[in-house]
């Protein structure tokens, strides 16, 4: 999964500073793996660390 945070449409809102991309990794675009979400995924859930908050923003397709 390729999380880049120029096309997700919650950036610059009050979700983006909650976002565990910013919350751990502090940069964009990164690539995550499967386990590395999954991992993410549980620390999550168990409130550790927010989750992902990416809202892919749809391309105008011409």
């Amino acid at each position: 999964m390729l999380i880049d945070c120029e096309s997700c449409a919650m950036r610059e809102t009050a979700a983006c500073g909650d976002c565990v991309v910013t919350y751990l990794l502090d940069e964009a675009p990164v690539e995550l793996t499967e386990a590395t979400r999954t991992a993410l995924a549980n620390l999550a859930d168990h409130g550790l660390v927010p989750g992902l908050k990416l809202v892919p923003r749809e391309r105008n397709v011409s």
